[in-house]
């Protein structure tokens, strides 16, 4: 029988079994993994996550000097009047706008035009949908105003400035961010970058006939 006056071990307190056992001198706790980094947030909708201005102002020059070439040529064949009567000035500035309809329909249909598509640059609504056709000729409606300057000299000129620094500031243009759109790039292949040599060769061409003719 036990001795009534041994004293009993008090049962631990629930509390014991979740607090730090003590520290022995000496010795260094086990270092707990750091946390990862955190994810960098994907790019938003309108965002690309590199912006390329020059390759996009390079896409657009071109864009409008194969359709200037073809237009050219169209009216020449079909209303030489225009050409000769019209003032040439006044002539590229109708030229430039009707592009506006021109390219939003290619951008409905194909996603790209076909300055773009030598550029490597393809463009869709959210979630990679492609572009309706309202959505693409406000698109172009915009790049007209805000990006080209209606293409009146002095004013394309302010407003080119403010896009590219706007692009490589927020990595979106102004009416790619309203609307939404996707903008992708791929690399430029050797066979597309023979094409816009030929094309530019080919307009250098045309601008000396013009000018001689003249």
């Amino acid at each position: 029988m036990a001795d009534e006056t041994t004293p009993t071990t008090p049962p631990p307190s629930p509390a014991g079994f979740f607090s730090k056992p003590p520290q022995r001198p000496g010795v260094t706790p086990p270092l707990r993994p750091a946390a990862p980094p955190p994810a960098k947030p994907s790019p938003r909708v309108g965002e690309a996550a590199e912006p390329h201005p020059w390759t996009r102002y390079f896409a657009r020059m071109t864009d409008i000097i194969l359709f200037s070439l073809a237009s050219g040529i169209v009216l020449g064949l079909v209303a030489p009047v225009v050409v000769k009567t019209v003032n040439g000035y006044l002539l590229g500035l109708l030229i430039v706008f009707a592009w506006v309809f021109v390219e939003s329909a290619l951008l409905a249909t194909w996603g790209t035009t076909p300055g773009k598509w030598l550029l490597g640059i393809t463009l869709r609504a959210r979630g990679g949908r492609p572009l309706e056709g309202g959505a693409a000729l406000g698109r172009s409606f915009s790049v007209w105003l805000r990006g080209l300057g209606l293409g009146l000299p002095i004013v394309s000129l302010v407003t080119l400035i403010k896009g590219y620094n706007r692009l490589k500031q927020t990595g979106a243009a102004s009416w790619d961010a309203k609307g939404g759109f996707e903008v992708t790039h791929r690399p430029l292949s050797g066979g597309r970058l023979a094409l816009l040599i030929a094309i530019a060769a080919l307009f250098v061409v045309f601008a000396l006939i013009g000018a001689l003719a003249g």
